[in-house]
């Protein structure tokens, strides 16, 4: 990772103790992008027929927004037969604007990325008590976050915009009470009670930083 003057930062994937000789099974090589990106595939070398079946297997313009790729990434991986490394770098600059770094209403599209890789998951990996596990986890967090930034800034948003995050945020929590994801924290645990108590906790939570 890199800012917007092209100076490195310590953040770095995979770590600097990753075997980067060892070819992956692509099942593998999925599982080490569900909570956290243990890999990257930024900048990822594909056959071209196989990204052009992939594109003609998968498009949909229904799913054309910010946070996509995140999909299409791990969905491109477990077509492959295998998965081999460089020791290459490619810089990911970080730019301050982007969708990523600006809480905009675009940013809570997060959640419907998200929600597909739940289902990803679950159609995929459904067997697999731990990255299961794995992607509850990172579903409610990002869940949790959407709703404390929302009540953060959302006098920064208009009342039109304010309608919308909050139906999307109402949404993303509706389908994970009916998944009946499983929860680490107790702050998570309570807040999946009831919407209701869902948004009180995220407003006592921005109240207990705001003392901090």
């Amino acid at each position: 990772f890199c800012d917007e003057n092209g100076t490195e930062r310590e953040y770095i994937i995979p770590s600097r103790d990753f075997d980067i000789a060892q070819v992956l099974d692509t099942r593998d090589a999925v599982k080490l992008t569900i909570g956290g990106w243990k890999i990257s595939v930024s900048g990822m070398l594909v056959k071209r027929d196989l990204y052009q079946k992939y594109i003609n297997d998968n498009y949909s313009s229904e799913y054309n927004f910010g946070f996509v790729d995140e999909i299409d990434q791990r969905k491109l991986l477990l077509i492959t037969d295998r998965i081999a490394f460089s020791d290459a770098k490619y810089y990911y600059r970080q730019q301050s604007q982007s969708i990523v770094h600006k809480v905009s209403r675009n940013f809570y599209a997060v959640l419907i990325a998200e929600r597909l890789l739940f289902q990803f998951v679950e159609q995929n990996y459904k067997n697999d008590k731990e990255v299961y596990n794995k992607v509850c986890n990172n579903y409610l967090s990002q869940l949790l976050i959407c709703q404390r930034l929302f009540v953060e800034r959302k006098q920064n948003y208009t009342k039109e915009e304010r309608s919308e995050i909050k139906g999307r945020i109402k949404v993303a929590f509706e389908f994970a009470k009916a998944k009946g994801m499983v929860t680490i924290g107790m702050k998570q645990k309570v807040s999946l009670l009831s919407y209701p108590i869902f948004v009180l906790v995220s407003y006592l939570y921005v109240f207990y930083l705001s003392l901090k």
